[in-house]
């Protein structure tokens, strides 16, 4: 990828914005990316790649609770750039505590996995751990941010208060090939807190395999871009995203 012409390109509300991103990456000196194959953590790889070259890793964890398409879209736009990008394969259905999906479920998991990529930081001979975090996400519940601060992992896009708006249209104009690719949380998030376990973890309701097929399934149901399954009981219901109807359309039989 060209980056200096398309540097001369970026619209002018959107060339200082890169340049401040550009910036804090050579702070950083050498980094791993944490990339989940989204737009916000895309953007952080692409910027990483342009100011460092090959002083950057971007990792993507491979799990049971990721939603189908991810490892996808993170090998793709890594073809795109042309920066080098590694899959970890790790199961958080083994982690208990994980498993018990109490409120701080999400800091759970980004506890475990900042402690697996910064080990490989470490070894590997990485400065920092940087993760995608934006500006928008201190307006929900994320318990998540706790791992980032407990871990010392860095989080340009937060730091330098981009917008999800912002990212979505510097992805654009550089071109990067997630740039609309739809938010795809954790599929452990189709289940509410304070089950006696996550029923994804449990072969009396479903196996793991069965959730990125109920998400592949409504994918491009009735046209929409974004649907998620999520489950108060079994069988699970079909959730639009963005919500389009005051009710949600149930399944007749569960999803498998």
């Amino acid at each position: 990828m060209d980056f200096l012409s398309l540097e001369a390109s970026l619209p002018p509300e959107l060339a200082p914005r890169w340049q401040a991103l550009l910036a804090r990456f050579r702070e950083l000196d050498s980094v791993i990316v944490a990339f989940s194959g989204g737009v916000d953590s895309g953007l952080l790889c692409a910027a990483a790649y342009a100011a460092l070259g090959e002083r950057m890793l971007a990792v993507t964890v491979r799990s049971p609770v990721e939603s189908l398409g991810d490892v996808d879209s993170a090998q793709a736009l890594a073809a795109q750039v042309g920066f080098s990008q590694r899959v970890i394969d790790y199961d958080d259905l083994t982690n208990p505590e994980f498993v018990a999906n109490p409120p701080e479920r999400c800091y759970i998991c980004k506890l475990a996995r900042f402690r697996l990529l910064q080990a490989l930081a470490a070894k590997e001979g990485f400065a920092a751990l940087v993760e995608g975090s934006n500006a928008d996400d201190l307006g929900d519940y994320r318990p998540g941010r706790r791992a980032i601060a407990e871990t010392g992992t860095v989080s340009p896009l937060h730091e330098l208060g981009f917008t999800k708006s912002e990212i979505r249209a510097l992805a654009k104009a550089l071109g990067l090939s997630v740039w609309d690719r739809p938010s795809a949380p954790c599929l452990a998030t189709r289940f509410p807190y304070d089950c006696s376990r996550l029923p994804m973890a449990s072969t009396t309701c479903a196996t793991s395999a069965s959730r990125p097929c109920a998400s592949a399934i409504t994918a491009n149901w009735r046209g929409s871009r974004s649907r998620r399954v999520r489950s108060n009981a079994w069988p699970p219901c079909i959730n639009p995203f963005p919500i389009i109807s005051n009710h949600w359309a149930s399944t007749t039989s569960p999803l498998t």
